[in-house]
């Protein structure tokens, strides 16, 4: 083997190594001006939040199997759909960088840019064609609603709708939901029964109770996520005037209610599973130990300094959500998927 392919087999491992490591963290130990395209784009949409969105999917097709079986699914709308809910997410993530750029709330001194590099402000991509992109994103995203909402109607457009108000207004003005107290509850809306129910809609061909009970559970979870961060960031939050729930609450009811929401989740997972006889969702028992860490975690304030190692700092409320909701949100789709293909109604 010569140079040149020395050269080139490292080049590649090095370049995967960085795409993992932005996927798990929102960063890169990588130069900015040593980024290849691709962990550029990674950083640009945020790719270490996209799971939520890819869960949320793949919860709304194991709930359509639940419910009318393998064979019944739509799995050419559901895949149409699922490439359409990243890339809303994706179009989220930019809309959020550029309307909190432009009201110079993502600034040096704001958490932002101190856990994951700005698009823009980091010199990842121009202004102009960041524009360009969250363009080219909304266009391919309503080619797919205009899709569905020849074959289904009105109501998928309902929920395309919603799903788009909620996520284009939470930060751009007039409304600047998440500026006002709404953002936490227009997310746990919008991860749940939009998201979840939408794919539900057009993998099953239909809508109805049981996908929207079934959505609760994980709006909930990142609903907490969400809240978890803004506790973290509850004194830059307050000094730009951004009223976010933790900023009306105040950091120790709102450590509270990230616990009841953490608790409503197991409960609302146990009692969908009770009522139709989806035994397979008590599997959530088994986070209970994870639960009850978190849930003391909690009980304290914010340390004044991290401990050693600990890489996301300011942030740390939401490093423990997510550590439990890990755990939490792969046994509930565990449930679900072992309820789709391995019921047990027949044994109880």
């Amino acid at each position: 083997m010569d140079n040149k392919e020395v050269v080139s087999s490292t080049s590649k491992k090095n370049a995967f190594a960085t795409w993992v490591e932005i996927i798990k963290t929102c960063n890169t130990s990588v130069d900015l001006n040593n980024l290849g395209p691709f962990s550029k784009f990674l950083l640009i949409v945020r790719a270490c939040v996209l799971q939520l969105s890819i869960n949320a999917g793949l919860i709304g097709l194991i709930l359509a199997i639940v419910k009318y079986g393998y064979d019944k699914i739509h799995w050419g709308d559901f895949g149409i759909a699922f490439i359409g809910i990243i890339l809303a997410h994706i179009s989220n993530n930019m809309i959020n960088d550029f309307f909190d750029m432009l009201q110079k709330v993502d600034e040096p001194e704001y958490v932002r840019p101190m856990y994951a590099p700005h698009p823009v402000l980091s010199g990842i991509i121009s202004k102009k064609k960041f524009v360009l992109l969250i363009f080219l994103v909304n266009i391919i995203d309503l080619l797919i609603g205009i899709y569905f909402f020849l074959k289904y109607g009105w109501i998928i457009a309902l929920f395309a709708g919603l799903g788009f108000f909620i996520s284009f207004f939470y930060v751009a003005p007039p409304l600047r939901l998440k500026h006002i107290g709404l953002g936490e509850i227009g997310v746990m809306i919008v991860w749940g029964p939009l998201m979840i129910g939408g794919i539900y809609l057009v993998s099953a061909g239909t809508i109805d109770k049981f996908a929207l009970i079934g959505s609760i559970p994980y709006g909930l979870i990142v609903g907490a996520m969400l809240f978890g961060k803004h506790i973290d960031k509850i004194e830059f939050d307050r000094a730009k005037g951004i009223h976010t729930l933790p900023v009306i609450l105040g950091e120790k009811n709102a450590r509270r209610a990230v616990q009841f929401l953490l608790i409503l989740f197991v409960l609302v997972t146990i009692l969908f599973g009770w009522y139709y006889k989806l035994w397979w969702m008590f599997l959530i028992i088994l986070s209970f130990k994870r639960l009850w860490f978190v849930l003391k975690i909690l009980n304290e304030p914010k340390p004044e300094k991290p401990p050693e190692g600990f890489v996301i700092w300011p942030l740390w409320f939401v490093a423990f959500v997510f550590y439990y909701i890990k755990l939490a949100g792969f046994l509930f789709f565990i449930g679900l998927l072992l309820s789709a293909f391995f019921p047990l109604q027949n044994y109880f």
